[in-house]
């Protein structure tokens, strides 16, 4: 079964979101169950693994069916091709 796509958003820049994402993601179990993607500036959520002492890479999307979900590898992309004003989506 294919795993569905999520998207998180990591908060305020300038806050303990991106750190809190960063660290919510290091649950396997979460990444077993879907293929999470980060709405976000890809170098906060570097900055937010090196001030937590992580060792994950970041890559950047344009799309979701570009997500890996390989657990290692966070995919972090603009809320513009994710989120439309008014509307829930999900991809699968």
């Amino acid at each position: 079964m294919k795993r569905p796509v999520l998207a998180i958003t990591m908060g305020d820049p300038a806050g303990i979101g991106p750190e809190v994402t960063v660290k919510a993601l290091q649950h396997r179990e979460l990444w077993e169950k879907c293929i999470p993607i980060v709405v976000g500036e890809r170098f906060v959520l570097e900055d937010a693994l090196r001030f937590s002492d992580l060792k994950q890479k970041v890559c950047s999307i344009r799309s979701p069916e570009e997500a890996t979900g390989e657990s290692r590898k966070l995919s972090a992309g603009s809320g513009k091709f994710l989120l439309r004003r008014g509307c829930i989506s999900i991809y699968r």
